[in-house]
């Protein structure tokens, strides 16, 4: 039997081979690729016709809601205004959208992307025809309702392809709100068939010619190398998406890739310009993590709305300072930002246990938030927070030995429901909180400084933690010797522009049957705390005094003090004269640190002037200057929280 000539017959093959795969590829182009980038680029106009139909429908709701406006002058700016937000969407120069109505109303809006305000006679657009185009039909044959995918029409003289839609909401007759009666126009979006189908052409004809180019190569060189460098372009195409999933998973890549083995230049160069790119991602990961809200990077990464977008949610918010700074700040200054990293990496560490974290620094001091969404166990968010505050303050003097400095912190706690989401312009955003408790929370560590306190905390915050105010707590037996904390009432106020008065909490540090205010050493006793916080209500019922005196002038209508006036002035002078006294013998007899801030609020600033510099002549007085208390501390009876 004779020998076939085995290069003649590879030849063959891979001729016969290769005609199949070039026959089969083109089919598939054009019955399945074509209609793959045709439905692409028609899902490209339902996008933008679904994000024109949302602002149409909104727009014409809060039209018909407001009676008081123009309807006829408010419907055409909210088309003026869809034709050039859709036109600006638009992928060509000769893009259009136009609003057909029926016949009748003799009305169409038309724009044209590099024509705008083009000009058009209604009626040579054929309302009827798309009309009947965009309305399903049955298809027996398959028993269920159809729809065309896209619209083939002329207009101004050039063929145009795509989609039409009924309007989702309806448009008063002729524009009138008079008129019960309503219209539903239709909504086309379209591009000029050339340029539609420009990226399908050039593509397709691209890929034939590169085709017959690797045909004449020869059937067994393609087949060859085809199956080598697509392997190799395989594994590059995994590592990529290997890596692209780290970076949606984690916001960082993680792991080291080495160079792969390729027999190729192209898929060599390729994989080192990935390997350089993955290089530069692991550094720029580095950085982010560094000074990135990782949940902001992931979550703009994934478009993430749910994380991006203001929304309410619940918090505990921790404002935190560094007391002190300025005195590190001028002894340190070559080193003051190691220092600053140091205690914050310290922060982190303790607070990252609990769930929370750093969302904005700010010079010497920062915001601190626990979300009850990160909340992975079974400890309630405030109590997470509350923890958290206390060990700050008790990891004080191991940070003052590590950096050989003297500083504390300041603490201010709330909780409550905050605005939370990305907040900045496009070019420098960050993922921010927005309330009440914010506000309060920065108050109150700026307050503590009067009160001569390291923490301040809320009464709603410390109801969540679901403690005892007669207790004492150990943070789950977290902290050495077996240290035991209580809270104890400091003051009641006002937040800011509010009317509800919230109570004021600091932390004690038990020792044997004394206490001490916490990020303090020096201790005092049950008894003298009894004390302080009997004065604390007497300080708080002491503006009835002043009421009766603005009530007795509100009632009377007197601008200018009588008698009765006077009389009453004068008792809730002497009132406040007195109750500052108590004030400042219990502090010179105990140095009890808040006392200070009670005979501050009560005296005028010359009177307090003359306490601080000779205590014991001040006490012989028989009367003191006092203050006016301010209107809405006397209109709301509780003094208002600020700075």
């Amino acid at each position: 039997m004779a020998k076939r000539n085995l290069k003649k017959s590879m030849l063959i093959v891979d001729f016969i081979v290769l005609l199949a795969i070039f026959f089969s590829v083109f089919v598939l182009f054009e019955l399945v690729i074509k209609n793959i980038l045709i439905s692409y680029s028609v899902n490209k106009f339902h996008e933008s016709m679904r994000t024109t139909q949302f602002d149409f429908s909104n727009s014409i709701s809060y039209i018909e809601e407001k009676n008081e406006l123009s309807y006829n002058d408010y419907v055409k700016e909210v088309f003026d205004y869809l034709k050039l937000s859709t036109l600006k969407r638009a992928k060509y120069d000769n893009s259009i959208i136009a609003i057909i109505f029926p016949e009748e109303e003799n009305i169409t809006i038309i724009g044209k992307r590099d024509d705008p305000e083009i000009k058009l006679d209604p009626k040579s657009i054929d309302y009827e025809y798309f009309k009947n185009t965009i309305i399903k039909e049955k298809d027996t044959s398959k028993k269920k309702i159809i729809e065309k995918n896209y619209v083939s029409f002329n207009f101004d003289g050039k063929q145009y392809i795509g989609i039409a839609k009924f309007s989702d909401i309806g448009i008063r007759k002729n524009f009138k709100r008079e008129n019960n009666e309503l219209v539903y126009p239709i909504f086309i979006i379209a591009d000029r068939s050339d340029e539609f189908f420009y990226l399908i052409n050039r593509v397709r004809n691209i890929f034939i010619i590169l085709l017959l180019i690797v045909f004449v190569i020869g059937a067994f060189f393609k087949i060859y190398n085809t199956t080598i460098i697509t392997k190799e372009i395989l594994d590059i195409s995994n590592r990529m998406t290997e890596v692209s999933n780290q970076i949606n998973k984690n916001g960082i890549i993680s792991g080291k890739l080495k160079e792969i083995i390729t027999k190729f230049i192209e898929t060599t160069n390729l994989d080192h310009s990935f390997l350089k790119l993955v290089k530069s991602l692991e550094a720029l990961g580095g950085i982010i993590t560094g000074i990135a809200d990782k949940d902001l990077l992931v979550a703009t990464l994934i478009n993430d709305d749910s994380v991006l977008s203001p929304h309410d949610e619940m918090m505990e918010i921790i404002f935190l300072d560094i007391q002190g700074f300025t005195t590190i700040s001028e002894k340190h200054k070559d080193d003051i930002m190691n220092i600053v990293n140091h205690i914050w990496i310290e922060v982190e560490g303790i607070i990252g246990n609990r769930y929370g974290k750093i969302n904005k620094y700010e010079g010497d001091a920062c915001l601190i938030i626990f979300r009850d969404a990160d909340n992975k166990s079974n400890i309630h968010t405030a109590l997470n927070a509350f923890y958290s505050g206390i060990l700050m303050l008790e990891i004080v003097p191991k940070i003052c030995k590590d950096l050989n400095i003297e500083f504390n912190f300041r603490v201010g706690i709330d909780y409550g429901k905050v605005i939370y989401g990305k907040t900045g312009t496009d070019n420098n955003f960050e993922l921010g909180v927005i309330g009440d408790p914010v506000n309060t929370a920065a108050r109150l560590e700026a307050l503590s400084k009067q009160y001569h306190t390291n923490l301040l905390i809320t009464d709603s915050a410390f109801v969540h933690t679901g403690l005892n105010i007669i207790d004492e707590y150990n943070p789950k037996n977290e902290l050495q010797n077996d240290i035991k904390f209580k809270c104890i009432r400091i003051d009641k106020a006002r937040p800011k522009g509010k009317t509800e008065a919230k109570e004021i909490y600091t932390v004690l540090k038990n020792k044997n049957d004394d206490y001490t205010f916490i990020g303090s050493e020096k201790y005092f006793s049950q008894k003298q705390f009894e004390l302080y916080q009997t004065l604390v209500e007497l300080f708080i019922q002491s503006i009835t005094y002043w009421q009766k005196h603005q009530n007795y002038k509100t009632k009377y209508s007197i601008d200018d003090e009588d008698n009765k006036s006077q009389t009453l002035r004068l008792e809730a002078e002497n009132y406040w004269s007195n109750l500052a006294k108590k004030f400042a013998l219990f502090y010179l007899k105990t140095k009890f640190p808040p006392t200070e801030h009670f005979i501050k609020t009560i005296l005028k600033f010359e009177e307090f002037d003359e306490f601080q510099k000779n205590p014991e002549l001040w006490l012989k007085k028989e009367r003191h200057r006092v203050k006016n208390p301010g209107k809405d501390w006397v209109k709301l009876g509780i003094i208002e929280l600020s700075k």
